[in-house]
């Protein structure tokens, strides 16, 4: 009885952001030091709480704003080439950290960075 219900426990916990978010390495530096701009393959800003809505950005004269990228704080360097894929499950948003407008992409720490 004890065994089932620590299986059952186990197998049913799912982990904080247990879903891949996939993006493309871009050519864009932060002003915050060593942080990368990653394009978003699904930008759902209801899914996503560090996105915008695409109406909002729509004032942004950035390429890449808030509602398909993030900046990603000390990408690891063999991940750092434009045009490198990327996925990733466990961030932490750290909001804006040094632009002045409110579209451009979050700053955000990430746990387990992989090539696609």
């Amino acid at each position: 009885m004890v065994f089932a219900f620590v299986f059952v426990s186990v197998f049913s916990c799912k982990k904080q952001n247990d879903q891949w978010i996939i993006g493309t390495v871009g050519q864009d530096h932060s002003c915050y030091p060593n942080s990368w701009v990653i394009r978003l393959d699904e930008a759902n800003y209801r899914k996503y709480s560090f996105l915008c809505n695409p109406a909002d950005a729509s004032f942004s004269s950035w390429t890449n704003n808030c509602d398909n990228a993030v900046f990603i704080i000390d990408l690891p360097l063999s991940l750092r080439q434009p045009g490198t894929r990327i996925k990733f499950s466990k961030w932490v948003d750290k909001g804006l950290l040094c632009f002045s407008s409110s579209f451009a992409p979050h700053h955000l720490e990430v746990q387990d960075v992989r090539a696609k």
